[in-house]
């Protein structure tokens, strides 16, 4: 599952800004507006320091997942290796083995 972080910022912001705007803030003191104001700049501040944070996990996570994708991949490789080996030892016994109890 692939994260979209442009929807979760869209998401939200929306969120937000309609709580935001549900405070009625124009029908505040200046004192407040400016504490609102400064609280709001605040929180964008935040949410962006959020978002980044979550890019920076997501990309790592990513690499993290690639890693272990063609650690995988080796190890199949490598697991096959070993069978086809073990297969080829044993059809050369077989025959082996064969040719001893035809000369019996």
């Amino acid at each position: 599952m692939k994260f979209d972080s442009k929807l979760v910022f869209n998401e939200i912001l929306a969120a937000f800004i309609t709580d935001f705007l549900n405070t009625s803030i124009l029908c505040l003191p200046l004192a407040v507006q400016k504490n609102r104001a400064s609280h709001f700049a605040n929180t964008i501040q935040i949410k962006d320091q959020l978002i980044g944070v979550l890019k920076r996990n997501n990309r790592m996570l990513n690499t993290q997942l690639k890693a272990l994708n063609i650690n995988c991949q080796l190890d199949r490789d490598q697991q096959k290796d070993h069978t086809d080996s073990l297969v080829s030892v044993l059809s050369k016994l077989a025959y082996a083995l064969r040719r001893i109890a035809d000369k019996l």
